[in-house]
C-alpha cells in the first residue's frame, strides 16, 4: 500500500501523478462536506481522464474509525471482486 500523504495548498494538482504510479483501481475516501464543496468532483474528473476505476466511499464524519474502515473496504472488495 501507499504510504505518502500528500495535503495543503495544490495538493490536488499531484493526484494524477500519484495514480498513475500505483495502478488502476482507486478507493476514494471522503466525506460529504469535500463533496458538497467540489473536492470529490475534482478527484473523480481526474480519475476518469485517466481512466482509473474508482469506487467512492463518502461517508466519514469525523475522524475514521473502525467502523468506517469496514464500510469502505466493504464498498471496494464488491467493486472489485476477484
Amino acid at each position: 500500500m501507499p504510504n505518502s500523504v500528500f495535503y495543503g495548498e495544490n495538493s490536488l494538482a499531484q493526484l494524477g501523478e500519484q495514480v498513475r504510479a500505483y495502478g488502476k483501481k482507486v478507493l476514494l475516501i471522503s466525506d460529504r462536506v469535500m463533496e458538497k464543496i467540489g473536492h470529490v468532483r475534482s478527484c473523480k474528473k481526474i480519475l476518469e481522464d485517466l481512466n482509473v476505476s474508482y469506487a467512492a466511499y463518502l461517508d466519514v464524519n469525523t475522524e475514521p474509525t473502525d467502523l468506517h474502515v469496514n464500510e469502505a473496504l466493504n464498498l471496494c472488495f464488491s467493486r472489485y471482486k476477484a
